[in-house]
């Protein structure tokens, strides 16, 4: 009775364990997640606020070629400013 109930209690134990593993990789994987996530955002916003100064920048110049380059130049596009207006090229 007493070894049954050892093997029972190391059971137990072994059950509690493998679930205190899956939860510290869980937490463990949000974390990274998590930092990961934040850095990209760091970046994105450090990168959209420099093109958006150069933006601002080339419209400054008073020359209407200087922010040209910020935009589309394909010949197949469509551009749509309000209905039912639409500008082709």
């Amino acid at each position: 009775m007493a070894a049954s109930m050892g093997r029972a209690v190391h059971k137990n134990a072994e059950r509690w364990r493998w679930v205190l593993y899956v939860v510290l990789a869980i937490v463990g994987a949000l974390l990274t997640f998590v930092g990961a996530r934040a850095q990209q955002k760091a970046t994105d916003d450090a990168t959209f606020r420099k093109l958006v100064d150069n933006f601002c920048a080339a419209w400054s110049t008073g020359n209407a070629e200087a922010p040209g380059k910020f935009y589309a130049k394909d010949s197949g596009l469509v551009f749509y400013d309000v209905a039912p207006f639409s500008y082709h090229g």
